[in-house]
């Protein structure tokens, strides 16, 4: 298992420590420098700022890691952020090679700033709640 972790989630990695064979963890750290950088890029690329916010190159680095040193069926992703991790991993293999990816979405993403920018009264939030709302629905498509 390949998994974010937080400051405070040691009692959840120790558990999980004692339920799978082998547990890799990537420091998930954010900051409102770091946001801001993104929120930037977001607006200046066609890509939703949550996407562009979890891509971190730290995941990605431990992904072809463990790629390289050894063999897996399938690699699954549990939710529409960590997508682009699989993805890459998957395309990093030969066409000769067959990795297989599994996105388990349990709602439309999408929707979430899609309801927020209906409930703002602001409208200048509005408009980036829609527009990530938007950027979100193309993006799932993309993908799944």
């Amino acid at each position: 298992m390949l998994a974010f972790k937080r400051d405070d989630d040691e009692a959840v990695i120790n558990h999980l420590e004692g339920i799978c064979t082998n547990l890799h963890s990537v420091q998930l750290t954010r900051s409102r420098v770091r946001d801001l950088r993104e929120l930037v890029q977001c607006f200046l690329s066609d890509r939703s700022f949550l996407i562009i916010r979890d891509g971190f190159a730290r995941m990605h680095q431990m992904i072809q890691m463990l790629l390289s040193e050894n063999s897996y069926e399938s690699i699954h992703a549990d939710q529409l952020w960590m997508a682009q991790c699989a993805l890459a991993a998957r395309n990093s293999f030969s066409s000769d090679d067959r990795l297989m990816t599994d996105l388990d979405e349990h709602n439309s993403v999408f929707l979430i700033p899609l309801s927020l920018s209906m409930g703002s009264s602001s409208p200048i939030k509005r408009k980036i709640l829609a527009r990530e709302s938007r950027r979100l629905a193309k993006y799932e498509l993309e993908t799944c």
